[in-house]
């Protein structure tokens, strides 16, 4: 208990002092994870896929410290992202390496002049080292990650950790979690006027099965070190708006040990993305996982406007299965 308090206070000394950073690095917030999606884009609390330990590597236990998994999604405006995950242990310590990417694909170039040069790629990268430590019914961990983005010919490139603290009840299904996330600094920006910075978010979030239930349910609060902005006219003004609109609501059914349904609903996303005359299911997601023998499927979609889904897929392998074979 010491340990984890002593944990809590430096990081959030650190977090304190990022607190007015903002998200130039907004590709840092897309969620890769397929569960993620699903479930409204937050999640820090429920584990039981391989991809929520990008994010919370404390939820790492032995349904998922075997298996290897990958995910692609189609984002928005023909954007696509990927992400590998790989759990494994070096000698006692739980250590999880992962890799993600976004594609914005093809973008067109032009000379100081203002000449068209034709058409150059740009993408961003994260590679990341996460770590898990259990000091009785907690576990403390973090992730190192390091950030590349490329726009044609400019570049810029981050290094940030991610800390998280994680409570799992001793007899009951409830986890509860707090993330730091992002805390970091710029290595190099794409050019000398530019001023890019990181997007430092603090998450507390629990989930909760009830016993003779076959319904978990998960709240994420997310922005909790920043004051509400309001970029559009329908953004939240106060009261209940301000509220939800740092709140993620999400579910999973559990059919059977094989298969299970999440969903989510983000209200921030809705009030600020919705056309005026038409929802378009904004800020609502689902999915579902299915587990055969050594493998597993998930796919999620997630909804931000009439025009813009989020369609994501992944599969997990059982590497320990796997060598048996």
């Amino acid at each position: 208990m010491r340990v984890v308090s002593l944990f809590l206070v430096f990081t959030w000394s650190t977090a304190c002092a990022m607190a007015q950073q903002s998200g130039t690095f907004s590709f840092l917030d897309v969620p890769f994870s397929t569960k993620t999606v699903g479930m409204g884009n937050k999640n820090i609390s429920s584990g039981g896929v391989v991809g929520a330990l990008y994010q919370a590597p404390t939820l790492v236990d032995s349904s998922v410290s075997t298996l290897a998994g990958m995910s692609y999604g189609a984002y928005l405006n023909k954007t696509n992202n990927f992400q590998l995950i790989v759990p494994f242990k070096l000698r006692s310590h739980q250590l999880v390496a992962g890799f993600s990417s976004i594609g914005y694909g093809q973008v067109d170039a032009f000379d100081p002049s203002g000449n068209s040069i034709g058409k150059q790629s740009a993408g961003s990268s994260v590679f990341s080292l996460g770590y898990s430590n259990t000091f009785g019914n907690f576990a403390a961990g973090g992730n190192l990650k390091m950030a590349l983005s490329n726009l044609g010919s400019y570049r810029a490139s981050a290094i940030m950790v991610d800390a998280i603290v994680s409570f799992k009840h001793p007899k009951q299904a409830m986890v509860l979690s707090m993330l730091f996330k992002n805390m970091g600094v710029v290595l190099s920006d794409y050019t000398q006027s530019s001023n890019s910075s990181l997007p430092f978010d603090l998450q507390i979030g629990g989930s909760y099965k009830p016993e003779y239930m076959p319904v978990r349910f998960t709240l994420t609060g997310y922005g909790v070190n920043e004051r509400l902005q309001q970029p559009y006219e329908r953004a939240p003004s106060g009261g209940i708006d301000e509220v939800m609109s740092h709140i993620n609501v999400a579910g999973e059914l559990i059919l059977s040990n094989n298969f299970n349904v999440f969903f989510g609903y983000n209200h921030k996303v809705r009030k600020e993305l919705k056309l005026t005359n038409a929802g378009g299911g904004s800020g609502i997601s689902y999915g579902m996982l299915i587990r055969v023998k050594m493998i597993a499927f998930s796919y999620a979609k997630g909804s931000y406007h009439l025009g813009g889904k989020h369609h994501s897929l992944s599969l997990a392998i059982d590497t320990k299965k796997f060598k048996k074979k």
